[in-house]
Order: structure tokens, then sequence, then C-alpha cells
């Protein structure tokens, strides 16, 4: 039902939301971080879904991070664009769906990738979006679909990238028949390059699953 009703309102919203990256440049990435956020946000009030974000003290001052997460919705980035303190973009899979607001998150620069997509041999490719997102959302469960986790990993050891666990809590039930729908984004401890420096990439992607798993609300 949930989707009828967005479909319905969407013949209202959707002009809007296309026509109005036409005023935006697409060389002002803040004001693009800024639109993009509005809509997300707009959108998830007409499916009347609400959003709280644990443990923003988690993130670091300075940009230049990872968040690592698991997928279970198609508007799971939707939520993190919303609610996100800070300017983010995201490494997608190629088969992402992004319902209505796609063309804002090429606006804010998203890089949809395919399989065996190689970190290190697209390093200049990373590192100059995240010059100019400032930090990145990565899911792993699409990392092990595009058999790139191990390609990710490389990278994230060379480039001595901290890498932060994001807990996404109800998040997949968003569109079932009923009032507000509440999610929760959790920020885990991150994971700095001087504690799995020593460990090996297995050790480490467990790691990090274990920190994304640990979360209870």
């Amino acid at each position: 039902m949930k989707h009828i009703i967005l479909l319905i309102k969407m013949l209202i919203y959707y002009p809007s939301i296309k026509l109005s990256a036409l005023h935006v440049k697409k060389e002002d990435f803040e004001l693009n971080q800024i639109s993009s956020k509005m809509w997300a946000t707009i959108l998830l009030k007409l499916v009347k879904v609400k959003s709280e974000i644990l443990h923003v003290n988690h993130i670091p001052l300075e940009d230049g991070f990872i968040f690592l997460a698991q997928e279970k919705n198609p508007y799971d980035s939707i939520i993190l664009l919303s609610i996100f303190p800070i300017n983010i973009s995201f490494i997608l899979s190629i088969r992402t769906k992004i319902p209505f607001i796609l063309n804002w998150f090429k606006r804010i620069q998203a890089l949809f990738i395919k399989s065996d997509y190689d970190f290190i041999e697209n390093i200049d490719e990373i590192e100059n979006l995240m010059i100019s997102s400032g930090n990145l959302i990565i899911y792993i469960n699409q990392l092990e679909e595009l058999n790139s986790f191990n390609s990710f990993m490389d990278y994230a050891y060379y480039t001595k990238k901290t890498l932060i666990p994001l807990t996404l809590h109800k998040t997949e039930n968003i569109m079932r028949k009923g009032n507000y729908h509440k999610t929760i984004v959790d920020i885990g401890l991150p994971l700095h390059y001087e504690e799995y420096q020593s460990l090996s990439k297995e050790d480490c992607i467990l790691e990090i699953k274990t920190r994304i798993n640990q979360s209870s609300i």
C-alpha cells in the first residue's frame, strides 16, 4: 500500500525533484550535498519514516573516513543521506536501486561499480572522490557480491583508512503498511589502521562484521 501511495505523491513531487537539479551547478558540491539531503528527507516524510542516529560522537572531527554497513533495503542509502550530519558520498553496486532521487546521488558523485572492481587499480578515482565528498559510505554485502571486498581491503591497508561500522536497525520494513516507522542508525567504534595493520585481511573483515553486528538497540 505504501508503494502505491508514494507513487501517487510522486506525481506531484517528482517534477520538482528533477527540475531543481537544473538550478544547482554540478561543480557546487556543497550545495548539491545540502539539496540531496533535503530531497532524501522529504521522500522519507512522504512514506512516514522517522530516523534517529546514535553515537554521533564516534565520527571524527576531520574528514576522510569510510563508513561500512550492510544494506537491507533500497531506501537505506536515502535514510543515511538524510540523517548523516557530515558530507558523504557512496560507492554502490551498479545494480543498486535508488527510488526517485537517483539523480541527486549522481549529483553528490556517488560511484556505481561493476563486478571485480579493483580499488587499487582505481585508487586515484577513489581518492579524488574522497577529496570532493569528504567521506564515503560502502555496503560490505555489495562488495562481497561484486567480488571486490579483498580489493577494498587492499586499498584500506594501502591508504591507512579509518573504517567506521554502521548498523541499520528496522530499515528493512519501512514500506510496510502502518503509521510512522522509526529507523535507527548506530555509529560503531572506529577501526583505526593502527588497530588492524597487524591483522590479516580475513581477520580484519571478521572484525568489521563483528562491529556491525554487535550493536543492539
